[in-house]
């Protein structure tokens, strides 16, 4: 016992008639304003997320910078400190000046 193509014709008009009657509109109206509702706030939540992450990246990459950039300030003021030790002690031997920097490093 299967659908006749006569009855499947007539379930389709029926409900053709219901979802375009006039009484329908509303229901029709409702449904748009919420899909466009939920699009726009799903837009807002990617906005909020794509956010979250650069402020997250940005705090990381400062971290980051701010620690090259103590490293970085330390091996300058070892190379001045050496030069400094140089410049005191011109005829320095090798074996004095390996023991100096191995005491500074």
């Amino acid at each position: 016992m299967g659908w006749a193509p006569s009855d499947i014709r007539t379930t389709v008009r029926k409900l053709a008639k219901v979802a375009f009657s006039s009484t329908s509109i509303p229901a029709w109206a409702a449904m748009v304003v919420i899909c466009l509702g939920a699009t726009y706030a799903e837009q807002l939540n990617m906005e909020n997320h794509q956010q979250r992450v650069r402020a997250d990246v940005l705090s990381s990459t400062n971290l980051t910078a701010s620690r090259l950039q103590g490293v970085i300030g330390a091996n300058v003021e070892l190379v001045r400190g050496m030069a400094a030790m140089i410049a005191a002690e011109p005829t320095m031997d090798q074996p004095r000046f390996a023991s100096l920097a191995a005491s500074l490093l």
